[in-house]
């Protein structure tokens, strides 16, 4: 086994697309407009990626990614090889056997787990767009509502102007008020590939299918651009992964999410 750190986007690619729906983030960092911010970590088999990770800078936050589901101990040797050469403090996820390797650097507190959901069919998709006459594609000119609307919701919501550049925000609006919405926190039609996100419903109009009904929206029109559609989902919100069953979405895997701190 080698430890290596690469830019070879053409050898990730082939990696990352034998299980896309584990790693559809990570394959939408490969675009150009994002691969410059990341660092990209192999364990190499005879020549052959066996596991990846990916650091994620921007602003000032570090994002890294392991996850592997297969070649376990690969993962935990890849990782042990390189937490020296990460950052004091990093946003990870991680699949879930990796929290003792880098409990062995880093503290954090308690992990969250998410469930990681495909959508392979679009069958359910049609039958769950309840108000299409009340439905709308969000533009750019909306950047300022959304960001207001989806804060209100989720103060933590991860929202910006240039994800409404992608086309892939929908909205039900009645009375020109917000009532939900849809959108994307990823999205590349180069690498085929879409992560579903800030799906939100103003609490006093919820359980009326506003939420089920943006969605389908949303899968409706990406169906036809992108053939890997996944999203993260917190394993504990019934409520949202019943939404996201009823369109079709199925569990695939599962992560957990820490803020780690590397100890002193």
């Amino acid at each position: 086994m080698e430890i290596l750190e690469t830019r070879d986007r053409a050898g990730l690619e082939v990696f990352l697309r034998k299980d896309p729906y584990l790693h559809f983030y990570e394959l939408g960092d490969l675009q150009d407009k994002l691969f410059p911010n990341a660092r990209w970590f192999v364990i190499t088999d005879r020549g052959e990626i066996t596991a990846a990770a990916l650091l994620y800078t921007a602003k000032e936050i570090n994002v890294f990614y392991l996850l592997e589901d297969s070649a376990h101990e690969a993962a935990k040797e890849l990782l042990a090889g390189i937490s020296g050469k990460l950052p004091g403090k990093i946003y990870c996820l991680l699949s879930p056997y990796l929290m003792d390797v880098i409990s062995e650097k880093y503290s954090f507190e308690k992990p969250v787990s998410y469930d990681k959901m495909k959508l392979t069919g679009d069958i359910f998709i049609g039958r769950n767009i309840k108000y299409p006459e009340y439905t709308y594609r969000i533009n750019s000119n909306d950047a300022e509502a959304v960001g207001e609307f989806l804060r209100g919701i989720n103060p933590a919501a991860f929202f910006n102007e240039g994800m409404l550049k992608t086309g892939k925000y929908f909205c039900i609006r009645k009375n020109a008020s917000l009532l939900a919405t849809a959108g994307v926190h990823l999205y590349s039609k180069e690498y085929s590939v879409a992560a579903i996100g800030n799906v939100a419903t103003m609490p006093d109009e919820r359980e009326k299918g506003y939420a089920t009904s943006v969605t389908a929206s949303l899968c409706a029109d990406l169906w036809h651009d992108v053939k890997t559609i996944g999203l993260n989902v917190r394993s504990d919100n019934a409520p949202a992964i019943k939404i996201y069953q009823n369109i079709g979405f199925v569990k695939h895997s599962w992560q957990m999410e820490i803020t780690a701190r590397k100890k002193r």
